[in-house]
């Protein structure tokens, strides 16, 4: 019987720093989509919960001047 190649799926992690990191940058979800050249629309959905590639993460981490760990781990509380 031929084997069947299946290639892998993404990894999709949630990232619960990334508003906390935004707002210490002083950044709005428009500048930092510009920075990561990402959309806005995607910034707040990420925000909010939805799961990104760990592309997206290291790109929103290097707009940030942040470790992609930094925007995995929770928010420390304010």
């Amino acid at each position: 019987m031929p084997s069947t190649f299946v290639a892998p799926r993404a990894t999709l992690v949630v990232i619960p720093g990334l508003r906390h990191w935004r707002i210490a940058r002083a950044l709005t979800q428009e500048e930092l989509a510009q920075r990561a050249s990402l959309n806005r629309v995607s910034v707040g959905r990420l925000e909010t919960g939805t799961p990104a590639r760990m592309s997206t993460i290291r790109r929103l981490a290097a707009a940030l001047g942040v470790d992609p760990g930094d925007l995995m781990r929770q928010p420390p509380e304010s």
